[in-house]
């Protein structure tokens, strides 16, 4: 096992409001000391929603309206992220997610999946790398294609 780290992430207090053998209100009484102890783990991912704003300016010189460009992988209104979908497809070229699965449940589905794998990797950090630059070209449309 690791050894423990000198800033946490988290820190839970528990302490005791009263004595265990007497009832005697401890609200008052100084701490002696702390016994610490942590648990390293891996948080529940959570869906982060980044939204890309292109401004609308009047330009004085050309006398008409210009438009911000979004950046090249913006292409519609609501889409899915380079993360998720590398994780569709570790998900279906290790046969865990059907090609047959719509949109909808892809999401959903991979989540999930998201969830039970990062419990089982201990480098998730390199993980999103490995999906994002290490995909098989054989699955490279099907990265491009996914909802």
């Amino acid at each position: 096992m690791r050894d423990q780290v000198e800033t946490p992430d988290i820190i839970k207090k528990h302490r005791l409001s009263s004595c265990p053998g007497c009832q005697k209100s401890l609200v008052l009484s100084p701490i002696i000391k702390l016994i610490k102890r942590q648990v390293f783990d891996i948080p529940v991912p959570k869906i982060q929603v980044t939204e890309h704003q292109a401004e609308v300016t009047y330009c004085d010189c050309c006398n008409k309206m210009v438009t911000a460009l979004f950046p090249d992988k913006i292409t519609a209104q609501v889409q899915y992220g380079e993360i998720i979908r590398s994780w569709c497809v570790y998900f279906i070229n290790t046969n865990t997610l059907s090609l047959k699965t719509d949109c909808n449940n892809c999401l959903k589905t991979c989540m999930k999946r998201v969830q039970i794998s990062l419990m089982r990797f201990d480098a998730r950090n390199n993980l999103k790398d490995a999906l994002i630059n290490n995909l098989n070209p054989q699955w490279d449309d099907l990265y491009q294609s996914l909802c």
